[in-house]
C-alpha cells in the first residue's frame, strides 16, 4: 500500500480556541475539519489492523507553541479514526509526527503510512 498524502485547505488552529470555552467551540472546529476531510478522504469500510504513521505538517502564518499545535490537530486524528484510516489514536495503533512551517498560505499536509510499508522499504534496501 502506497503512502497517502493529502493537502487540506484549512489552517490548524491553536487549541486555546476551545480549551477554555464550551464544548461547542471544539465541536464546531471538529465539524469543520470533518466536512472538509470527508471530501478529500472518504470513509472506509474497515480500519487497517496495523500500526499507522501519520505526519501532519501545518503551514501557518504564525507559528504556535508545540502544545497548542498538537492540541489543534485533534480534529484530524478524530476524523482519521472515525473514517477508519487508522484503527485507533492510541500509541499502540498510531505513531504521529506533527510539525509546522511558516507560510503566507495556510494549508495542512497529512501523510499516512502503514507498518507494512516500512517493512517493505527495509527489505528493498
Amino acid at each position: 500500500m502506497k503512502p497517502l498524502t493529502v493537502f487540506v485547505p484549512l489552517e490548524v488552529q491553536t487549541s486555546n480556541k476551545w480549551v477554555w470555552k464550551t464544548w461547542y467551540s471544539y465541536d464546531s472546529e471538529k465539524r469543520k475539519w470533518f466536512k472538509v476531510l470527508s471530501l478529500i478522504l472518504p470513509p472506509k469500510d474497515k480500519a487497517p489492523e496495523t500500526l499507522a504513521y501519520v505526519e501532519v505538517t501545518a503551514y501557518r502564518k504564525r507559528l504556535l507553541d508545540e502544545d497548542n499545535l498538537v492540541g489543534g490537530c485533534k480534529p484530524i486524528f478524530d476524523y482519521l479514526v472515525r473514517a477508519k484510516y487508522i484503527k485507533d489514536d492510541s500509541p499502540h495503533w498510531l505513531k504521529r509526527t506533527i510539525t509546522q512551517k511558516k507560510d503566507s498560505s495556510p494549508i495542512t499536509k497529512i501523510t499516512i503510512k502503514y507498518k507494512e510499508q516500512e517493512d517493505e522499504r527495509r527489505q528493498e534496501a
